[in-house]
């Protein structure tokens, strides 16, 4: 008999442990999520958050093949709170905005306000869950610890990876990319195509005020037989992408140009042509900075390829004619003006001569506005075109006398 409830004992015991599951707690705005943070820092937990939503399927599958009850993985969570986050409370419109999730749920190990590891895939096995959060307890206190020698110049290769992901979970990439590159300025070039330095040289090697895309692009076949899973257009995609937001947000016309010359060319985008590229490049510049010279450069190097004189002034008119229309600044009508007088070299016309002299109006060389609408009048028999012509005329000559005055 006592061998019996022994037994039975045994197997109930056995069935609650398979039964036991994760013991998510909830937190739908700042202030729950902040209440478990500080539980969790005062118990010395890491914290396990996932964003989800019920209704997600890879949520429903993960329920369904009862991920959560698996013994090895809640094991694995012992140092852990556990906290879900809804997609659609205020606290998931917050969280993503900090962490970005390409699919749902996401996994996120942190450590107080510090991310260890995530995983924003979607559906996910228990074991994969398990070697996650057995990793993230390995960096937990890793930042720190890391950062305090950072500087003295004792950090080897693998403690550089480590300070560099971690950083990369919990910094704007522009500030691991600096901390990246005194890594990378403190290797000779030999060691910039090591085995240990090359994942850290094509992730980070992107700003081309550095020589560091230049070396990538020059051992490109190299790097690929090196690294498997490097894939050059996406290199070339960012590279360009960064280089580009820099260039604008600092008018670095002299950044533009290396962009130009050595990232746009090898652009691979099946539905964007290099020279589309290219000017598509030197228009966004323009209109972001208000460099026009770039676009009226860009303007004449696009439609040099077309064959026609008249056709390419009527292209380069209608560049001329969006800028003026859309752009009342010094630079934009002077780029303007210089279009529609290349438009007029190639192929005169009533039109192109009217958009340069009111180009000339508007900058206030009333001379010269003057002339241009006096040789426009004379390219056409059109009565409503010679009333045009007539009216910017009479503005000429009245801003003309006002300035005298």
């Amino acid at each position: 008999m006592k061998k019996q409830f022994y037994l039975f004992f045994v197997l109930l015991i056995g069935q609650l442990a398979l039964a036991q599951d994760i013991d998510f707690e909830e937190a739908e705005d700042l202030l729950q999520y902040q209440e478990w943070v500080e539980e969790a820092r005062q118990d010395s937990s890491l914290l396990f958050v996932v964003l989800w939503d019920k209704n997600d399927i890879a949520w429903q599958r993960m329920e369904a093949e009862n991920v959560f009850e698996n013994t090895a993985f809640i094991a694995s969570l012992q140092s852990y709170k556990a906290l879900q986050i809804p997609i659609a409370s205020s606290m998931g419109a917050r969280w993503v905005q900090l962490f970005p999730a390409n699919q749902l749920p996401a996994f996120y190990f942190l450590q107080g306000d510090e991310l260890l590891l995530q995983i924003r895939s979607g559906y996910q096995t228990a074991e994969q869950l398990r070697e996650a959060a057995q990793k993230a307890r390995s960096l937990a206190g890793r930042y720190e610890t890391l950062s305090s020698h950072y500087g003295d110049g004792s950090l080897s290769t693998s403690q550089w990876k480590d300070l560099l992901y971690l950083h990369s979970l919990n910094f704007p990439f522009n500030e691991t990319l600096s901390l990246a590159l005194e890594f990378l300025n403190s290797q000779n070039p030999n060691q910039l195509m090591s085995d240990d330095v090359l994942p850290l040289l094509v992730k980070y090697g992107v700003d081309l005020e550095t020589p560091y895309p230049e070396k990538v692009i020059q051992n490109q076949k190299s790097i690929s037989g090196k690294l498997p899973d490097f894939n050059f257009n996406d290199f070339i995609a960012y590279t360009y992408s960064y280089n580009l937001d820099l260039a604008v947000a600092s008018e670095d016309s002299v950044l533009l140009n290396r962009l130009l010359e050595i990232v746009v060319p090898l652009s691979k985008d099946s539905l964007v042509k290099p020279s589309d590229l290219r000017f598509e490049t030197q228009k966004l510049y323009a209109e972001e900075t208000g460099q026009f010279s770039i676009l009226r450069q860009g303007v004449m190097e696009y439609t040099d390829t077309i064959q026609s004189d008249s056709l390419r002034a009527e292209a380069i008119f209608d560049y001329a004619f969006a800028v003026a229309d859309e752009y009342n600044t010094k630079p934009a009508l002077t780029a303007a003006r210089k279009m529609a007088a290349r438009a007029n070299v190639l192929h005169e016309s009533f039109r192109y001569r009217m958009l340069e002299g009111y180009m000339a109006y508007l900058l206030q060389d009333y001379e010269e506005a003057e002339r241009l609408v006096t040789k426009a009048a004379g390219l056409t028999n059109n009565p409503n075109n010679q009333r045009k012509a007539e009216g910017l005329m009479q503005m000429i000559v009245r801003e003309k006398a006002d300035n005298r005055d």
